[in-house]
């Protein structure tokens, strides 16, 4: 039996010790993945943008645990609605580079712990890509 919950918090224990590195190298992936994503964090101030993300872990792994979204996860992805430069899409390409930077930086990486992040991350990724959805359909 995996427990992908365990191999997820091991190897982001394993990432933990820079994560200013971790999410230069993510953020670099994933801009490179289309020029509507690069286009979309060109004037956004990516210190405060990486700190967003790191928040963002927290929300997704405990939203993942407890099934439970706190306001301030749902704040996070009615902002992400605001944004009309978001698309649903982009989140698969987030999750995609997020894969990336995990198996270049954790010395540890394989099958199992690519399943973990899928597995951590995919409630969260819904309930974002839920949102974004919802509002692409009332046109917001």
């Amino acid at each position: 039996m995996v427990d992908f919950h365990q191999v997820f918090n091991d190897s982001y224990a394993r990432l933990n010790g820079d994560l200013s590195f971790f999410f230069d190298v993510f953020y670099q992936k994933f801009a490179a993945r289309s020029e509507d994503i690069a286009r979309a964090f060109e004037s956004v101030d990516m210190a405060r943008q990486k700190a967003m993300l790191e928040s963002s872990f927290i929300y997704l792994t405990s939203f993942s645990a407890t099934g439970k979204a706190d306001d301030d996860f749902l704040k996070l992805a009615l902002m992400h609605r605001s944004m009309k430069r978001i698309s649903p899409p982009m989140f698969d390409q987030w999750l995609a580079a997020l894969l990336e930077t995990v198996a270049q930086l954790d010395p540890q990486f394989d099958g199992d712990v690519a399943m973990a992040w899928r597995v951590v991350t995919a409630p969260g990724l819904a309930l974002m890509k839920h949102y974004e959805l919802d509002a692409q359909e009332r046109n917001l």
